[in-house]
């Protein structure tokens, strides 16, 4: 699966995701906070508070490490819940 990182559209989120599987759209998702600092020592408290074992909380670890910028794809590692 793969997780195009878009701009949201929803008030008050720091992102949109479009996933896909075979180019056919899976999902929408949106989340982060608009306006949190990313990184640094943030991270590891972001980590500690949440998991890792779906599509979002996958995209919003890598947002958190700045890995996932607007307008990049990533690739959702298999065994991620949608």
């Amino acid at each position: 699966m793969k997780a195009k990182i878009m701009k949201p559209t929803a008030k008050g989120k720091a992102y949109k995701a479009v996933i896909t599987s075979n180019g056919e759209k899976v999902k929408t998702i949106q989340g982060g906070q608009a306006g949190a600092k990313l990184g640094g020592t943030r991270t590891k408290a972001f980590k500690a508070r949440h998991g890792n074992e779906t599509a979002k909380q996958y995209i919003n670890d890598l947002r958190w490490e700045g890995k996932a910028k607007i307008g990049s794809t990533v690739t959702i590692p298999k065994g991620k819940r949608v």
